[in-house]
Formats: C-alpha cells, sequence, structure tokens
C-alpha cells in the first residue's frame, strides 16, 4: 500500500496539465494498482492459514493472469501487418521484386552501414550487415580477408545498393555490375544487375586448404567465381567434376525460411549447388529425401553435390545442442514431475509416525 501511495502522489504531479485521454489513463492505472495490492495482501493473510493455503496460491496465480493481461491487452498479434505498417516509398522500392536478394548500404569505394544496422529487417528487407546477429568466425574473417566490391559481390545476392543522395561515382570494380538508378527519400537505389540468384550450380570445383590462398585466389584479378567453386576440403570419391560443354543447368528457389531453404534443381552433371547463406555446423541437407553433405564453399557459404537429373534439394538447421537440450529438458521435466507427485502423495498420508511396542 506504501507504494501504490507513492505512485498516487507521483500521477497526482503527472496530472495536472495532462490531456484528458492521460488522466483517464492513469486512474485506470491506480484503480488497478489498488485492486492488486488488496489482492496481495488477501493472499498473504491465508497463507498463514494452513486450509486457505491453496485459495492463496490460487489468487496469486490469478493475480499475476491479471496482470499479463491488462499489460498486452493493446497488443495485436493477429492483426494483418499492413493494417498497422507504414511503408515509406524507399521500403516499397526495396521490396519490389527483391524477394530472393539482399540489400546493401555503400559509401565511396567500400560497403558500410548507412542507416542503422539491422534496421531494414524490421521492415521484411534482408540487410547485408544486419542478418547476422552474433556475427560468427567465418563471417568475419571473410569481410577482413575479401575484397566485398571485389569478385565477390555478385555471389551475396545483393540485388539494390543503397548510396547516400551523392553523385553517381560507384567503385568500377565492374562497369557492367550497376544498372539502373533511381532517388528515393534522400537515397539513390542502385540496382545490381550482375547479382546471382539465391541459389546457382556450378559444374567445377578446387580444393584449397589454406584459407589465406583461398582469399588471395578470390581477390584476383583474373578470378570467376561463377565458373569454378573453391572448396576446404575434398569431396566424396566418385564424384567428378569439370568444365564441359553443356552448362551446369538452373536451380529456383521455392521455399525460404530462417530455418530452411527448398530449391528445385535441374542438373545435366554433377555440380554444386551453391546457397548464398552463410555455413554453419548444424545445418543439413536431404536431396529427394535423402541426407547428403553440406560444406562450405568459398569459406562462407553453403554448398551441396548434386547428380545429374531433376532434384528437391532441402537445407534445415538441425544442431545437436538442440537434440540433447531437448532430451535434457524432458529428463529434467519428468524428475520434477516424479518428485512433486512423491510429496503430494507424502503430505496426503500425513507425517510419519513411529510404531510402538
Amino acid at each position: 500500500f506504501v507504494l501504490v501511495f507513492l505512485a498516487m502522489v507521483a500521477f497526482q504531479d503527472v496530472r495536472n496539465g495532462a490531456l484528458p485521454e492521460t488522466v483517464q489513463f492513469l486512474d485506470r492505472q491506480i484503480v488497478f494498482m489498488w485492486i492488486t495490492a488488496s489482492g496481495a495482501v488477501i493472499a498473504i493473510v491465508m497463507s498463514c492459514l494452513p486450509r486457505l493455503r491453496t485459495i492463496s496460491f490460487v489468487t496469486v496465480l490469478g493475480l499475476c493472469m491479471a496482470d499479463l493481461l491488462r499489460i498486452g491487452s493493446g497488443i495485436h498479434p493477429t492483426c494483418p501487418r499492413e493494417k498497422v505498417e507504414f511503408v515509406p516509398p524507399l521500403i516499397a522500392g526495396l521490396r519490389e521484386g527483391n524477394n530472393e536478394g539482399r540489400v546493401s548500404t555503400m559509401g565511396e569505394q567500400t560497403l558500410l552501414a548507412v542507416l542503422p544496422r539491422g534496421l531494414l529487417q524490421n521492415y521484411g528487407v534482408e540487410d547485408l550487415l544486419g542478418h547476422e546477429g552474433l556475427y560468427p568466425l567465418r563471417l568475419m574473417r571473410f569481410y577482413k580477408s575479401c575484397n566485398l566490391l571485389g569478385n565477390m559481390f555478385d555471389a551475396f545476392s545483393i540485388r539494390y545498393v543503397l548510396r547516400p543522395d551523392s553523385p553517381a561515382d560507384l567503385p568500377p570494380n565492374n562497369p557492367n555490375r550497376f544498372g539502373h538508378i533511381k532517388d528515393i527519400d534522400g537515397f539513390r537505389l542502385v540496382e545490381v544487375a550482375t547479382a546471382w540468384p539465391r541459389v546457382k550450380l556450378i559444374d567445377d570445383v578446387r580444393v584449397i586448404d589454406d584459407l589465406a590462398t583461398m582469399f588471395a585466389v578470390m581477390n584476383g584479378k583474373e578470378f570467376n567465381p561463377s565458373q569454378v567453386a573453391l572448396l576446404e576440403s575434398p569431396l566424396p570419391q566418385g564424384v567428378l567434376f569439370g568444365p564441359g560443354g553443356t552448362t551446369p543447368g538452373n536451380a529456383e528457389l521455392i521455399r525460404r525460411t530462417p530455418n530452411t531453404v527448398v530449391a528445385r534443381v535441374r542438373a545435366n552433371k554433377n555440380a554444386v549447388l551453391f546457397l548464398s547463406d552463410q555455413y554453419y555446423p548444424g545445418w543439413k541437407a536431404t536431396i529427394d529425401g535423402r541426407e547428403t553433405e553440406v560444406f562450405p564453399v568459398y569459406s562462407l557459404f553453403r554448398g551441396a553435390v548434386v547428380t545429374p537429373g531433376t532434384h528437391e534439394v532441402a537445407f534445415f538447421y538441425d544442431p545437436l545442442s538442440f537434440r540433447i537440450g531437448f532430451w535434457i529438458s524432458v529428463a529434467s521435466s519428468i524428475v520434477l514431475g516424479a518428485v512433486a507427485i512423491r510429496l503430494l502423495a507424502n503430505r496426503r498420508r500425513g507425517p510419519y509416525r513411529t510404531k510402538t511396542r
């Protein structure tokens, strides 16, 4: 009650000069606080009486549920997003035709965060610098060692580049890389004409077990990543690769969620299915329902081997740590449940009494 009284004193200062709606809101808060405080006092009194302890527990539980319902009363998680979301022209332009690609911000000769990192994620636009929360070692090493505006730029599937509203002096790494330019909301939106699709087939591989050498190759002027996939370790024996007269085929993204990626592949020969998402332990893959190996490509991205024919390839995140944690939780729940049942059974039988002769 002391806390409620102090809150009333504080609210009284806020009420002076406040809008009528604010005054009504504060009055409702004070009433609810009085009800909650009274219920808490009653629950404390009942907990002192052995016969009313169960009712006391139910009262506290009801107060907690009422408080949670009051806090969440103005939240409508089932409300359609388009009913409450304001979409500025810049976000609408980034969403248009960009279902498979990413967006990046660019300064003079480098990629940098013009916008706060991860801001575009809230609007359903995947930002190159905002899609990783913890920035694992592979990603940090790649950003540090590889020229992001060089040969590997297209592999990130960046469909649009955002620049501050300034002259269109784009880096001259590839004169055909950047296409249409338009100004929206004070930003220059540049389309990347050479961006790779989210999934792509590559029909030749090269194994380089030294990462420093691999990054030197990727940064070389003559390197073309669309022709050869760089791997850290050899593939299983019996899988032969090599450029030939036919194209490797094509791959199409069917479905993508944070934990799953499904692609349809029509391969003309043995090839590496390249996925422009980060490789990380725990990612697995199946080809037509049969599990296959997932390996890093260009040190950062995900890849899997496909054979000639039409296949459905599914990547999914299923780390061993999740399964271990799940079964530990299940075992802990069973043990705690058994202990609770035993304690309740002993309590119903009453205290143990020693037998006298």
